[in-house]
């Protein structure tokens, strides 16, 4: 609930501008004893005090004044913070002080985008994929095994997967798990990413009729036995991402 204010209107002496002083409805015992204010163009002096029949505003000494363009209207007799004068029909935004008020707009946050994790053993074709995905609508993450698949996903949000289906490598400690066994690490983390299985050993047709991929939330296969599978791996990337 906002907070319920009187308004007040002062006419300066000094420079002939019209502001208005919105002052809590909480304030107002306190404005009977008398608050200094600045007018807010020509930092001119002033005392307002609350009366039975409104408010008296008299010209205030001048010395020591150094207030000038922007000054604030001051009511010394409250912990609120300074109170604004402005020349508007409208309540007055929230208080900011002069430090906040320097300090330029925060700049938009940069957009999120989305994340692929690729987990392919051959360098070949890590290099292949990376050069066909990699671009400044998508955040691509490639390793080369299940482990360091992994430790990413505990660290990373990942919106698709995309693996091999053969991954252990004798010749890599990291290399114990192969892609099925990485999706089933995956749905026993009950993480829902969508994934895309990418072969080169078997004929696509053979294996993607088993229901166990259902299970794994695998929307598709690539055969990478043909010099194109890379260009179809980018339209079916495409296209999960933009059905998430």
């Amino acid at each position: 609930m906002r907070e319920k204010k009187e308004p007040l209107v002062i006419d300066c002496t000094s420079c002939k501008a019209r502001f208005r002083l919105w002052i809590p409805l909480a304030d107002l015992d306190e404005w009977e004893q008398g608050s200094a204010i600045s007018c807010i163009k020509c930092g001119a002096h002033y005392i307002v005090k609350k009366t039975k029949e409104g408010f008296e505003v008299n010209a205030a000494a001048q010395e020591g004044s150094e207030t000038g363009t922007g000054a604030f209207a001051i009511d010394t007799h409250t912990e609120r913070g300074p109170l604004v004068l402005d020349d508007s029909a409208e309540e007055p935004t929230p208080f900011m002080s002069t430090d906040e008020r320097a300090q330029p707009a925060p700049e938009a946050a940069p957009p999120v985008l989305p994340t692929i994790l690729v987990v392919e053993d051959d360098a070949l074709s890590r290099k292949m994929v990376e050069n066909t995905l990699q671009d400044n609508k998508r955040r691509l993450i490639l390793v080369k095994n299940g482990a360091e698949a992994m430790q990413i996903l505990k660290d990373e949000s990942v919106d698709l997967l995309v693996v091999d289906l053969y991954l252990k490598n004798p010749d890599d400690p990291g290399s114990l798990m192969d892609g099925e066994e990485v999706l089933r690490e995956i749905m026993r983390m009950e993480l829902q990413i969508p994934a895309i299985v990418t072969t080169g050993k078997e004929l696509v047709d053979d294996i993607s009729l088993d229901p166990k991929w259902f299970n794994f939330n695998v929307k598709d296969f690539i055969q990478k036995g043909n010099p194109f599978w890379v260009d179809e791996l980018k339209v079916k990337v495409t296209d999960i991402i933009a059905k998430r």
